[in-house]
């Protein structure tokens, strides 16, 4: 599949539960087994992933690969946009979104697979939220109130039941609040509780369907909702999944093929790809085929298919 077998890892040591000595040794072991030049750096907190990639580069590494959780992924694929090098992701994280809307398998060595057979590489629209790149998703309000309220021990000890259990206490005391949206130079004002812009899905399915959140057709799908408790929650994520018709709690939904720009009447926490950003005001510009993607091809999906069945047993089978 590629011409040159050099792989660089950059390799997030605190992502999920496996030790990263033994994720390291697995890797390397898998280069020497299948004739590839493996190099692997392991990330410390707040690192500049930049340089690192562009010195790569100059050595002859010419395919990245992210081993770690969504914000791991989130700060390669920042570095990688200077370089325009095919990306594989190694999903070693607790909630592995990325991975999950593309069949990426979790399994290290099936995944290392993927650079020489049932793969292809396709190009990934990503969005600049406030100057970074990110892939997934961001947002204001209840769901930016989840991911200030989850912490990093919480999601590696309980992966993606750490979500589910804070909930309750996101939605508690919500209020509802003007929003100030600038769509494609289109000025809006709504009144909601909640503004989520999806690039991709939430896990829940992939780039290989017909769906509202394709990766690579050059928008984000944009909801200003309003959710009133857990179960309202859950049934306006699979309505927008399944396309059914908006209930009353989706107050409106738009689509956005250049740049949104949102602002709220109070001050609110935001987030990109499941980590705090800051407070609005929040920028989104759609940046299209921005990144060179490794995935299974369509011919092959179980290579996926175990982590995404896990995923829709814990999604719709957790109790309120």
């Amino acid at each position: 599949m590629f011409s040159e077998k050099n792989l660089f890892v950059l390799l997030n040591p605190k992502a999920g539960l496996t030790k990263a000595d033994i994720l390291e040794q697995k890797i390397l072991d898998w280069g020497n087994t299948n004739g590839w030049n493996i190099s692997i750096h392991q990330t410390s907190i707040g690192e500049n992933f930049s340089p690192i990639v562009k010195k790569a580069t100059s050595e002859g590494f010419q395919v990245f690969a992210a081993a770690g959780g969504d914000g791991t992924v989130s700060e390669v694929v920042t570095a990688l946009r200077e370089v325009n090098c095919p990306l594989l992701i190694i999903p070693t994280g607790s909630g592995n979104l990325f991975a999950r809307n593309f069949y990426i398998p979790t399994d290290v060595q099936r995944c290392l697979n993927m650079l020489k057979q049932n793969s292809q590489v396709i190009p990934v629209d990503l969005m600049l939220v406030n100057g970074r790149y990110r892939m997934l998703n961001a947002g204001v309000g209840f769901n930016s109130r989840l991911m200030q309220f989850t912490t990093r021990e919480e999601k590696r000890r309980f992966g993606f039941f750490a979500y589910l259990k804070n909930v309750g206490r996101s939605l508690r005391d919500i209020l509802a609040t003007d929003f100030y949206l600038t769509i494609d130079d289109d000025q809006k004002q709504i009144r909601g509780a909640d503004v989520f812009i999806a690039n991709l899905g939430f896990g829940l399915h992939s780039w290989i369907e017909e769906n509202e959140f394709n990766p690579n057709d050059g928008m984000v799908s944009v909801f200003v909702t309003r959710p009133s408790n857990f179960s309202s929650l859950f049934q306006i994520l699979k309505n927008a999944i399944s396309g059914k018709k908006q209930e009353s709690e989706v107050v409106c939904h738009f689509n956005v093929y250049n740049k949104i720009t949102i602002q709220s009447k109070r001050r609110l926490p935001a987030q990109a790809d499941g980590e705090l950003i800051g407070e609005t005001p929040l920028t989104i510009q759609v940046i299209p085929s921005a990144l060179n993607l490794i995935v299974p091809l369509k011919s092959d999906l179980n290579l996926g298919l175990d982590s995404i069945n896990k995923y829709f047993s814990e999604m719709f089978n957790h109790p309120d």
